[in-house]
C-alpha cells in the first residue's frame, strides 16, 4: 500500500471518531447482459463487461468491517454523491467530476486490501503519469480503432513481460482499456510505484470491472475507469503540464461542502409527455432534493428551484434551511408542481445550492439539472431532441454475447381512461450490415403485484395482448429513430387501447440466434437515474427484469432492461392515438362537441337526427357530475357554469349500448 494512502487513512481518522453503517441502496449501474454469459466465458467478461453490479449492503461482514474504525450511527448517503472522481488542478479541470466505475474491496472479484472508498475521507490525491508501453498488444477488436495511443495499455510486451515505467513512481498512473485484464494493469502500475491507475475505456461510459486473478490477491491500490472523452481531456491536459486528480470519498475531506447529484433529485418521471396528458396532471411531480453535508463542520444549505420551459420561468423559489450536521444528509421536498398549461417543447429542472455565510470549498455538486419534453403525441421515458424532434438515442459500445431486450414501463394509477397508441419509436446500431435484422415487439399486461417502499417487482404474470415483428429494411437505418405503426393480425393498421388502471411492458426483442449478429445495440438515454427516483416515483418500475419466456411472443428467458443501468432509459417512445377515448372510438364522427373549452355551456351536435342517446359526464376521479335522459335531438345543450375548472370525460351512449368518449375543458 502506498504512502499516500496510509497518508489518507491518517486522516480520516482525525476526522472521524464515529462508525458509519450504510445503506447503499443506490449504486450506480446494473448487471449487464454479459452476465448470463459469465460462467461460460469468464475470461472474456473479465474485460469486456459493460455494467457494474447494483448491490445492497446488508450482510454482517461488512458492517463488522466498519466496526474496526468508528462507533455506529446510521447514514443514508447515495454512494455516487460521496464518491467522486475530480479535476484539482490546473483550473481548466479543477472542481470536474468525471463520470467514473471503480474497483470495490468488497466485491468477490478484487483483493480486500484495496482502499475502501466506501468509507468518509478515504481517497487519493496526485498528479497524473501517462503509461509508456510501446509494445503492447493492440488486438483486433473493431472498438479499438479509435483515435488514441494503443500502446498506451499498461500490460506486457511480446514476449509476456509487464511494462517497466519509473515516470508513474508515486504518481496516479493513466492507461487505456486494452487486451489484458483490469487487475493485471493495475498490479503492474502498482509494482511500478503508482499511488492509484485509472483506466481509460476504450469506446464510450465506463464500464464495470472484474479483477480476474490479479485483482484479488496483488493489488493494493485503488483502481477506477473513465469514459473516452473524458480520458482524452485529461490526456489533452497533461501535454500542457501537470493534472492534479482527486479520487475517492469526499466526506471529511472539506470543511465547509454541500452537495447533491440528480440520482436524489426529484424529476420527471417522463423524458417525453404529450401535451393533452399534461393537461390532466400526469406528468406531475414533486420538487425537491437531497442534501448531504460532506464537510465536517455544521452548516445550513441555502437552496434555489426553478422550472424554466420555452416561455421563461415557471417557478423559482430560494430557501435557507436550518443547520444541516456535518457527515449528514436530509431531503427538502417543496410543493408538488402542478402546471397543466405547459406548451410544446423543453423545460429544465434546476437545483442551486450554497451556504449560508460560508464558501463552499467543492461547488461541483452545487448544481443538479434535469429535463423533459412536453410533445405533440410522443410518450417516452427518454427526452426529445430539441433540434430533429425525435426522441434521444445514444448507443453503447458493441461487445455483446446475448439476445438484447428492453421494455419501456407504462403504468399511471392516477389515469381514470383509457387512451390509444398508434405505434412505437425505437433505434437501433450494429457494426456489421443492420439489413435483415429481425426483432418481435409486444405489449404484455403486467399484472404482478407492487410492494415496499421503494417497490418490491415480480414479473411472473404477464399476458401478452399485442405482437408486432419488425425487419430492418436498410443500413441507412443505424442509429436513427426509426417508427412502427402497429398492425393487427391481418396486417392493418390499427390502434392499441390501453385500459383504465392497468399496467403494461412495451417490450422490443433481439434474436441474435436468427442472424448471428452479435453486436446489435438499443438506442438509449441517460438523463434519468432509475435506481433513485424509485424512491420518488416508485411507478418507474425497476432497472431491470428477469422474465421467463412466454411463448408464441417471446421465447427468450433473461434479462430485460427497462433502464440499461443506474442511468439510463431504453429510447423506446409511444405514439399516441389520443389521450382520453372511451369503451369505443373516440373519432366517431356522429357527434361534435362546441365551444370546447368553455366556462359556461357546450353542445353535442349529432350527425343522425334519429339516433337518442344519452350523456354523462365525469371528473377526474371517475365521479359523475352530468347525467341526462335518453333524447332525440340535433343538437344537446349543456350548463356547466356549476362545475369547477378543469378537464372531464363527456360519454355519449347511443341506444345501442355504444359508447363513444370526449374530453372537455372547464375553464
Amino acid at each position: 500500500m502506498s504512502k499516500m494512502i496510509l497518508v489518507q487513512f491518517q486522516k480520516r481518522y482525525r476526522y472521524n471518531n464515529i462508525i458509519y453503517t450504510y445503506y447503499l441502496h443506490n449504486y450506480k449501474g446494473e448487471l449487464s447482459p454479459l452476465f448470463l454469459c459469465f460462467v461460460v466465458k469468464k475470461s472474456f467478461f473479465l474485460e469486456y463487461n459493460f455494467h457494474t453490479f447494483k448491490y445492497y449492503i446488508t450482510n454482517q461482514i461488512y458492517i463488522m468491517k466498519k466496526l474496526i474504525y468508528f462507533l455506529i450511527v446510521f447514514l443514508s448517503i447515495n454512494v455516487n454523491a460521496q464518491i467522486v472522481v475530480k479535476g484539482v488542478s490546473p483550473s481548466s479541470v479543477a472542481g470536474i467530476n468525471f463520470d467514473f466505475q471503480w474497483a470495490d474491496p468488497n466485491t468477490a472479484t478484487w483483493s480486500a486490501t484495496i482502499p475502501d472508498f466506501n468509507l468518509p475521507n478515504t481517497f487519493v490525491q496526485d498528479t497524473l503519469a501517462l503509461v509508456y508501453d510501446p509494445l503492447a498488444f493492440t488486438g483486433n477488436n473493431p472498438a479499438y480503432a479509435i483515435p488514441h495511443l494503443l500502446a498506451n495499455e499498461g500490460c506486457a510486451d511480446s514476449l509476456g513481460n509487464p511494462f517497466i515505467d519509473s515516470s508513474v513512481n508515486g504518481k496516479i498512473a493513466v492507461v487505456w482499456r486494452g487486451s489484458c485484464q483490469f487487475g493485471y494493469k493495475a498490479a503492474v502500475a502498482e509494482n511500478n510505484g503508482a499511488v492509484a491507475i485509472i483506466i481509460i475505456n476504450h469506446s464510450g461510459a465506463p464500464v464495470g470491472m472484474a479483477g480476474g486473478d490479479s485483482g484479488v490477491v496483488a493489488v493494493n491500490i485503488p483502481v477506477v475507469m473513465i469514459s473516452t472523452t473524458d480520458g482524452q481531456t485529461l490526456i489533452n491536459e497533461m501535454s500542457n503540464g501537470p493534472v492534479e486528480i482527486f479520487m475517492g470519498n469526499k466526506l471529511g475531506s472539506q470543511i465547509n461542502d454541500l452537495g447533491s447529484s440528480k440520482s436524489v433529485a426529484n424529476i420527471s418521471k417522463y423524458g417525453s409527455v404529450p401535451r393533452n396528458l399534461v393537461e390532466s396532471g400526469i406528468n406531475n411531480f414533486d420538487l425537491g432534493l437531497t442534501i448531504t453535508n460532506f464537510g465536517s463542520d455544521d452548516n445550513s444549505p441555502v437552496l434555489t428551484q426553478s422550472i424554466s420551459g420555452p416561455n421563461g420561468y415557471l417557478y423559482t423559489d430560494t430557501i435557507t434551511y436550518g443547520v444541516l450536521p456535518a457527515l449528514q444528509d436530509t431531503d427538502y421536498t417543496y410543493l408538488p408542481f402542478t402546471d397543466t398549461s405547459l406548451i410544446v417543447g423543453e423545460y429544465i429542472i434546476n437545483y442551486d445550492l450554497s451556504i449560508l455565510n460560508e464558501i463552499d470549498q467543492d461547488s461541483a455538486d452545487n448544481n443538479v439539472t434535469a429535463s423533459f419534453n412536453v410533445t405533440n403525441n410522443v410518450l417516452s421515458r427518454a427526452r426529445t431532441d430539441e433540434n430533429t424532434g425525435q426522441i434521444v438515442a445514444n448507443y453503447w459500445p458493441h461487445n455483446y454475447t446475448t439476445n438484447q431486450n428492453v421494455c419501456m414501463h407504462v403504468y399511471e394509477d392516477e389515469w381514470p381512461y383509457a387512451y390509444g397508441v398508434e405505434g412505437i419509436y425505437f433505434s437501433a446500431d450494429t457494426d456489421s450490415s443492420l439489413v435483415g435484422e429481425y426483432m418481435v415487439i409486444s405489449i404484455y399486461e403486467w399484472n404482478d403485484p407492487v410492494s415496499g417502499a421503494f417497490g418490491t417487482w415480480t414479473q411472473q404474470s404477464l399476458n401478452p395482448v399485442l405482437y408486432n415483428d419488425y425487419v430492418f429494411a436498410d443500413d441507412s437505418l443505424k442509429k436513427q429513430i426509426v417508427y412502427h405503426e402497429f398492425t393487427d393480425d391481418n396486417s392493418a393498421p390499427t390502434v392499441f387501447k390501453f385500459q383504465n388502471y392497468q399496467r403494461y411492458l412495451v417490450c422490443l426483442e433481439y434474436d441474435a440466434g436468427i442472424s448471428g449478429n452479435l453486436d446489435f445495440a438499443f438506442g438509449y438515454d441517460n438523463y434519468l437515474d432509475y435506481g433513485s427516483n424509485t424512491a420518488y416515483n416508485p411507478e418507474l418500475g425497476p432497472a431491470q427484469l428477469n422474465i421467463d419466456g412466454i411463448p408464441p411472443y417471446t421465447s427468450f428467458a433473461g434479462d430485460w432492461y427497462t433502464g440499461w443501468s443506474g442511468a439510463d432509459a431504453p429510447s423506446i417512445g409511444l405514439k399516441m392515438a389520443y389521450s382520453y377515448v372511451g369503451i369505443d372510438d373516440i373519432n366517431d364522427s356522429n357527434y361534435k362537441i362546441y365551444p370546447n373549452p368553455t366556462n359556461s355551456i357546450f353542445n353535442i351536435k349529432i350527425k343522425d337526427n334519429n339516433e337518442k342517446i344519452r350523456v354523462e359526464v365525469y371528473d377526474m376521479t371517475g365521479r359523475s357530475v352530468i347525467s341526462t335522459k335518453n333524447v332525440v335531438n340535433q343538437t344537446i345543450t349543456l350548463n356547466v357554469n356549476n362545475l369547477q375548472s378543469g378537464h372531464y370525460i363527456v360519454k355519449i351512449i347511443n341506444d345501442s349500448g355504444k359508447v363513444t368518449s370526449m374530453k372537455m375543458v372547464k375553464k
